[in-house]
């Protein structure tokens, strides 16, 4: 007789109730292989014995005790009264061929399986499949894995070396890695590894302004997108705006001599084939101030008039003198620190007016 069960064609022979079906099983070299096997035989009796044997070209059926093969090769893992699979470890090309399945009653009588169970022997290699290999974020991805075995053989299935629980889902950008299917239960016995790129659209956009502190008016400023992006950003796919309009395009921009009508609401925008995304804005205030310069005019009365003139520029990292001495015509100049100024003796302090580095000294 003949059953059908789970695709594979399962042989049987009776007599009666005695009877033995196997199922015919295909492995990949290197793993393991298990040949399903039940025995019947009538109420009653009691098996006394079982053994399995292989059928060779030469030497007909031998006895797997017989056959030169590593311990446990073959492996017995049934019992004495229904179940007689049979077990062959680390499947070698020489594993391929038919095996048959004897037992021995109280009767003393001897039941030969009259239809082997047989084992092929892939000698292709577990691959792999990620289909599509490159998608955008949200699109359906299937993992596939051929072992060339015409029999389905379990397999599971790890990104980067973590188990994945479904070969079928919906991509994210943080399931881009590299995928590889393993015999279930053996998973030494693994594909090569395959690809998945997930694309999507620029995220964490962002614009950023050098000095970021107080900008002054005449100074120079470099503005600077970013992202990240799959593809990435190329050059051309950055642009600057302010207050809704286009300033330039390109990753970096430089201003040499900003003034204050540049002040305003700056942003960037990233854009690749996905998508685009908008940075948030920055605000960037251009400062007119100046470092001032205070002209002070003293008279020192001495044995002849003399009217010193002198002039304090005022910076964040010290405070100097300027003196401009006018005696007889003839001027002079002389640079001081403040601290010196204990040196005139008597003065009067008659002016003082605020100046720019523009307008130079004045003398009165």
């Amino acid at each position: 007789c003949s059953i059908r069960l789970e695709g594979l064609t399962t042989l049987c022979v009776w007599s009666g109730n005695w009877g033995v079906t196997s199922t015919d099983q295909c492995a990949l070299k290197g793993t393991s292989v298990l040949i399903k096997c039940e025995y019947d035989y009538p109420s009653g009796l009691v098996v006394t014995g079982v053994a399995w044997y292989q059928r060779q070209r030469i030497s007909g059926l031998v006895h797997l005790s017989k056959i030169r093969s590593a311990p446990d090769h073959f492996r017995y893992v049934g019992n004495k009264w229904s179940n007689c699979s049979l077990r062959i470890n680390d499947v070698q090309s020489s594993d391929a061929r038919e095996y048959y399945f004897q037992f021995k009653t109280t009767l003393n009588n001897k039941w030969l399986s009259q239809r082997p169970g047989s084992v092929c022997v892939s000698q292709l290699e577990l691959t792999a499949f990620v289909e599509p290999s490159t998608v955008t974020e949200g699109d359906c991805v299937n993992l596939a894995c051929v072992s060339g075995c015409p029999s389905h053989v379990d397999v599971v299935w790890f990104k980067d070396g973590q188990p994945v629980a479904n070969p079928i889902f919906q991509a994210r950008r943080e399931d881009a890695g590299r995928y590889y299917c393993a015999v279930q239960g053996q998973e030494m016995i693994r594909s090569a590894s395959v690809a998945l790129n997930v694309q999507y659209a620029p995220r964490k956009v962002s614009l950023s302004v050098s000095p970021s502190s107080e900008v002054l008016k005449g100074s120079a400023v470099t503005f600077t997108c970013s992202s990240d992006a799959n593809p990435t950003v190329t050059h051309n796919g950055y642009s600057l705006h302010k207050d809704g309009h286009l300033i330039s395009s390109g990753a970096n921009h430089s201003i040499s001599d900003i003034q204050p009508s540049y002040s305003g609401l700056f942003w960037c925008q990233a854009r690749n084939t996905v998508g685009e995304t908008n940075s948030t804005e920055v605000l960037l205030t251009i400062s007119a101030k100046n470092h001032g310069l205070y002209l002070l005019t003293v008279i020192c009365f001495t044995f002849k008039m003399t009217i010193l003139h002198f002039c304090i520029q005022h910076s964040t990292s010290d405070i100097n003198l300027m003196f401009v001495f006018k005696t007889r015509g003839v001027r002079s100049v002389v640079h001081e620190d403040i601290r010196n100024m204990a040196q005139i003796n008597m003065f009067t302090l008659t002016n003082i007016y605020k100046t720019t580095k523009e307008s130079g000294f004045q003398y009165y």
